[in-house]
């Protein structure tokens, strides 16, 4: 179920369904040692039969599904798993295979307490967590910016969410934000 989620809406994500489409992949030589692209064919190839035209079966992803949990264990077996992430995983992993630039993959979101990477967004990038929706807002009518200004709102860490110190070992009272540094030309939300 989470993983047909996944499938479904990143299958209607025409750039990167024409990118998998037209095997593009294929083409993309980062520099060092290539990293084995067999989630992204198998991806590749999930893709091609869910837009195969003279298909009317339904699509078995299991040849995908063997290979991502061979990268990602803790997804083996049916049990019920988490949506969110396991499009992270994903993503992780297909930019591991396909990263054009052959550097590590920069994150969106940026802890205000380090400085981002100088690198461009990558072209498609989940959230790490869900957008809150909170209906406190004028009219009960939240809106995409509501969301993305509680997301990004300074939390208090304290308790059992507060960092431990390196020096006392003890919980640390601190704070925590988010900053959004470059959106990239599609965000999973």
């Amino acid at each position: 179920c989470f993983m047909n989620a996944v499938l479904q809406c990143l299958s209607s994500t025409k750039p990167l369904r024409d990118y998998c489409l037209r095997r593009d992949f294929q083409h993309e030589q980062p520099p060092g040692p290539r990293a084995p692209q067999e989630l992204t064919e198998a991806f590749a190839d999930v893709i091609a039969a869910l837009w195969h035209p003279d298909s009317s079966e339904a699509v078995n992803p299991g040849r995908f599904k063997a290979i991502f949990q061979k990268y990602v264990p803790s997804f083996t077996g049916y049990s019920q798993q988490d949506a969110q992430e396991f499009l992270k995983f994903f993503m992780d992993r297909l930019h591991v295979e396909i990263n054009r630039k052959g550097r590590r993959t920069p994150s969106i979101l940026a802890d205000t307490r380090r400085t981002p990477a100088p690198e461009d967004p990558e072209t498609l990038s989940p959230l790490p967590d869900p957008l809150p929706l909170q209906k406190s807002f004028a009219g009960g009518k939240v809106s995409l910016h509501d969301c993305f200004s509680l997301f990004t709102k300074e939390e208090e860490l304290d308790s059992e969410n507060a960092p431990v110190c390196d020096k006392c070992r003890q919980r640390t009272r601190s704070t925590k934000k988010l900053t959004i540094q470059r959106f990239p030309r599609i965000l999973v939300l």
